[in-house]
């Protein structure tokens, strides 16, 4: 499977639009102001990147779109303001490599 191929097609970016824009409406309907919305472009843009892919059935990759969603989600939490860098633990990245290496010992 290519990576370029899935953009080349005509039906990604119809879906992409189609997606895009039913986001949109329903935030309005919801009344979310414009500049709100706007903050969140690009969360936005990975999440649904990351789900149109995940429920395609020609381009399924379960690890990429894990990975969009998650920094989409991220990215949202960081601009809306539900999560500010200074909740983050002093020790982040002990407790990340702590992590990881329990994970990959548990696989091998």
């Amino acid at each position: 499977m290519s990576w370029k191929r899935i953009y080349l097609r005509y039906e990604f970016w119809i879906g992409m639009v189609l997606a895009i824009a039913g986001l949109i409406h329903l935030l309005q309907r919801l009344e979310v102001p414009l500049d709100m919305i706007a903050k969140t472009y690009w969360p936005g843009l990975f999440i649904l990147v990351g789900v149109m892919q995940a429920i395609s059935s020609r381009y399924r990759d379960p690890i990429s779109s894990g990975v969009l969603i998650a920094v989409g989600t991220l990215l949202l939490f960081f601009k809306s303001g539900l999560f500010q860098p200074q909740d983050l633990p002093n020790n982040l990245l002990d407790t990340l490599r702590s992590l990881l290496r329990g994970l990959l010992n548990r696989t091998g």
